[in-house]
C-alpha cells in the first residue's frame, strides 16, 4: 500500500502492464494494510473490507475494525464482538462473538462475559469457555474456575480441578 501524496488516501503501487511504476489499484482506502496470498484489509468510512487483487470486495460482510493475528489470520470486529478471518480461505474460522480474542500459546484465547476458553489456528474449540483464567505452565496450561486452580494437558484434558488453600 503507498499514500497518494496530495489526496492522503492509499492505494497499491507496483509496475504497471506497461512495466512502469504506477498505483494498480488506484488511492481510494482511508487505510490499507498489505496483500497476502492475494487478499488485503482495506478501509473505507470506518468500514473494513477483504479486497483481491483487482481491487474489488471478496466478502460481503464489512467489519468495523480488522488487524494482523499472524501472515494469514485477521481479527476482525462487528461492534463489540471479534472473530477471525482466514485469508486464505476467506473464511470465519471463529465467528464474531467473542468479548476478546487474544494469542496465548499460539492458541486462541476466547473470551464471553469474561469466561476463557481456546481455540487452534484452524478454529477448533479445544477448551471450553468455562474458565475464568488461562495461562500457560510449561507444556500445560494453568486454569481456574472460582477459587479451584488445575491443570489441563496438552491433550486439553482437565489432569485436576481443586480448591487450593489462600496463604494469608
Amino acid at each position: 500500500p503507498k499514500v497518494h501524496p496530495k489526496s492522503g488516501l492509499y492505494g497499491y503501487w507496483g509496475i504497471n502492464k506497461n512495466g512502469n511504476e504506477a498505483f494498480i489499484i488506484k488511492p481510494k482506502f482511508d487505510r490499507a494494510e498489505r496483500f497476502v496470498n492475494g487478499h488485503a484489509f482495506v478501509s473505507v468510512n470506518g468500514a473494513w473490507y477483504v479486497i483481491g487483487n483487482d481491487g474489488k470486495a471478496l466478502l460481503s460482510t464489512t467489519y468495523s475494525k480488522a488487524y494482523a493475528l499472524s501472515n494469514d489470520h485477521y481479527c476482525v470486529r462487528q461492534g463489540d464482538k471479534y472473530g477471525v478471518v482466514d485469508l486464505r480461505s476467506l473464511a470465519e474460522i471463529l465467528p464474531v462473538k467473542y468479548d476478546a480474542i487474544n494469542i496465548l500459546d499460539g492458541k486462541y484465547r476466547l473470551t464471553i462475559n469474561g469466561k476463557h476458553g481456546l481455540a487452534d489456528k484452524a478454529g477448533k474449540e479445544i477448551l471450553p469457555i468455562k474458565y475464568d483464567a488461562i495461562s500457560t505452565l510449561g507444556n500445560a496450561y494453568k486454569v481456574a474456575i472460582g477459587d479451584k486452580y488445575g491443570i489441563v494437558d496438552k491433550t486439553n484434558k482437565e489432569i485436576s480441578i481443586q480448591l487450593l488453600r489462600k496463604s494469608n
